[in-house]
């Protein structure tokens, strides 16, 4: 077949049962697995696709033979001419994106689609986990509050808004803030309500300071004074009782018995098996003499 020059590069001959192709190296070699099933690859035919049936691969002719495909060779450079299009590529989709690439679709762009610059300030919610995203030049991000509600300002003060299964209150007119406990179970602690108690569902009492916090024993049992005498309130499951103007715990007999003091005085109770009276120092056993006086 001669030597291999410029007058025979890409020519194929069949010698000694393989085939040959005169390469522009100037060199007779056998052709590759590739080049048996796709033919040789010319400048004639460069740009050429072309698939492997046996293994579904697919190839492209350039100056460097059959390589396989890549995603541009299908889709074409990214640029300006196609910004935002989409293209299926080996099992994925791909976006060109305004920063000249190809990248595969975000799981968000999947479930809600492409944000482009039409659709800036749009919010939409991913149905399976709930979660609200907004379109803006970075493309969908998590949706604030913010987005949802605007500022916090005058005409806002004192209103809470949940977002993504989290509250958030406009408590000063300035910035929304998480609500924390226990202003998610009492509300706002506003000036009108600066001295306000309340108990939540395990009995622990808070105060309206400024914010809620918890309320100091002080501040949940007040004043024992005469007017007060008897008067029963109970602080971190504890109960106590005003007597001789101070307060005081129960003794074991007045928790079954009941408070005694200078209002029950002589007052009889039963435990189930003994009676007692109250006297000036506490529940007594009922004797005979509590009933009809002293034997004289």
């Amino acid at each position: 077949y001669g030597t291999c020059d410029s007058t025979k590069f890409y020519n194929t001959v069949e010698y000694k049962g393989s085939t040959y192709a005169c390469r522009t190296t100037k060199s007779w070699t056998t052709l590759s697995s590739t080049e048996k099933n796709l033919g040789v690859c010319t400048p004639k035919i460069y740009g050429k696709l072309d698939t492997l049936k046996s293994s579904g691969t697919s190839y492209i002719c350039d100056s460097t033979g059959w390589r396989n495909i890549a995603l541009e060779d299908v889709a074409g450079k990214c640029d300006s001419t196609k910004f935002y299009k989409t293209v299926e590529y080996k099992s994925s989709t791909y976006i060109c994106r305004t920063t000249n690439k190809w990248e595969t679709l975000t799981s968000t762009e999947k479930n809600l689609g492409i944000c482009t610059s039409k659709m800036y300030g749009q919010i939409d919610t991913v149905k399976s986990s709930g979660t609200g995203y907004i379109c803006d030049t970075t493309g969908w991000r998590t949706a604030n509050v913010y987005d949802y509600y605007g500022p916090c300002d005058s005409t806002k003060l004192y209103t809470s808004k949940t977002i993504n299964g989290i509250a958030y209150g406009c408590q000063n007119a300035k910035s929304w803030e998480k609500l924390t406990y226990p202003t998610t179970a009492f509300g706002f602690c506003t000036s009108k309500l600066v001295g306000t108690m309340k108990a939540d569902s395990t009995g622990k009492v808070y105060i309206c300071d400024s914010i809620w916090r918890a309320a100091t024993k002080s501040e949940v049992l007040g004043t024992c004074d005469v007017d007060s005498a008897g008067l029963e309130k109970t602080y971190s499951s504890i109960k106590y009782a005003c007597v001789n103007k101070e307060w005081r715990t129960y003794t074991s007999l007045e928790r079954t018995l009941g408070l005694c003091y200078k209002g029950t005085l002589d007052k009889t109770a039963s435990d189930g098996v003994e009676t007692y009276i109250c006297k000036e120092n506490g529940w007594k056993k009922y004797t005979i003499e509590d009933a009809y006086g002293k034997c004289t």
